[in-house]
């Protein structure tokens, strides 16, 4: 019997277990899919992580229940080492490392991008987030599988999960800030929403302290966006107060090369979110650390320029990426935090 062909359930399984293998540096034929009992029958001699997807939930329905509409669903996973003591080291310490760096890869990166073999383009992001089992639930698990004893494991839910995949979103413009505000009326009057609109700051919330862990053969770039000279992640510009150019400070390893790429959206486009390249498509990172009492000169001083994505109305999502060679010999793309700049009707 041939084999059944990939499914939603199973390339979304797929990208779990290679995000984790490249962010924990496990080999890929280490990290599993299935029930626990399979994991214990391979590779008894190395150190496992094993994925054992237990449950589907419902996630969100079309408005009408139509056919033609995505169905998205919530996916549940246990994730359980099959640790393999060493000289150093017992059992149950090399399981903590194991399941600590998955847990730590995961909250350092809850978004799980899904992408279209054939064009590379992404159909879904899915959040990744842990699902805190009970000692009861956990008991309730491990009881249905009586091949295997109880082994230390955590839970993560996925969401949510397209059916189908091929079908490409189109996605319209991000929020790029939440805030609120309370306001009184000296007068017990309630002020029309046209009233607080035009209210809203342009400039996002404030940046803090940033530190790049570059002692991380992986670590990634991280962007900031100078506007007068403040540090922000994301601005609304009018089309009266476009700059020609943008000044973009890249953190990480000091005199390193990133490219830089944008996503973006116009009003009224058909094919909603696309790549374009940046010009310049590289810079230079200026340092490691980012500390507005310390160091806000020194980055101001080597900004890089590059030019306003925008040619009317519509929003851009910057990107800086570096490229290095993982353990099997693969490239590894390494994306930093997204900066945001949307451009819209109106005086400054």
């Amino acid at each position: 019997m041939a084999a059944p062909a990939p499914s939603p359930l199973s390339v979304v399984a797929g990208a779990l277990r290679q995000m984790l293998h490249e962010k924990t540096h496990m080999d890929e034929s280490l990290v599993l899919v299935g029930h626990p009992k399979s994991s214990i029958a391979r590779s008894a001699d190395k150190s496992r992580l094993n994925l054992f997807f237990y449950r589907v939930d419902s996630g969100a329905y079309p408005a009408d229940g139509s056919p033609d509409n995505r169905l998205f669903v919530r996916l549940f996973c246990l994730i359980t080492p099959f640790a393999v003591a060493d000289n150093t080291l017992t059992d149950g310490e090399v399981e903590l490392r194991l399941v600590g760096a998955a847990m730590q890869a995961m909250h350092q990166h809850p978004m799980l991008r899904i992408l279209d073999t054939a064009t590379k383009k992404q159909i879904a992001m899915l959040h990744i987030a842990p699902h805190f089992l009970s000692l009861d639930e956990l008991n309730h698990l491990w009881a249905t599988q009586p091949d295997v004893p109880y082994r230390f494991s955590v839970g993560y839910e996925l969401s949510l999960v397209p059916f189908p995949l091929e079908t490409l979103p189109q996605f319209g413009p991000r929020v790029a800030q939440t805030a609120f505000e309370v306001m009184v009326d000296p007068h017990g009057r309630s002020l029309p929403i046209s009233d607080i609109h035009d209210q809203i700051a342009p400039q996002g919330l404030p940046v803090p302290r940033i530190q790049v862990e570059t002692h991380n053969p992986q670590w990634a770039p991280h962007v900031l966006l100078l506007v007068d000279g403040k540090p922000q992640y994301s601005h609304v510009f009018t089309l009266a107060n476009k700059p020609a150019k943008l000044s973009v400070v890249v953190l990480g390893a000091a005199g390193e090369k990133v490219q830089l790429r944008w996503d973006t959206w116009i009003v009224g486009a058909a094919d909603g979110w696309k790549p374009q390249a940046a010009v310049p498509a590289e810079a230079a990172v200026v340092a490691e650390r980012f500390d507005p009492d310390e160091n806000l000169a020194a980055i101001l001083n080597n900004a890089a320029k590059i030019e306003f994505p925008l040619p009317q109305i519509g929003q851009s999502m910057l990107y800086a990426e570096r490229t290095i060679a993982g353990a099997d010999g693969r490239q590894l793309v390494l994306s930093s935090n997204p900066l945001m700049v949307s451009l819209r009707e109106g005086s400054p």
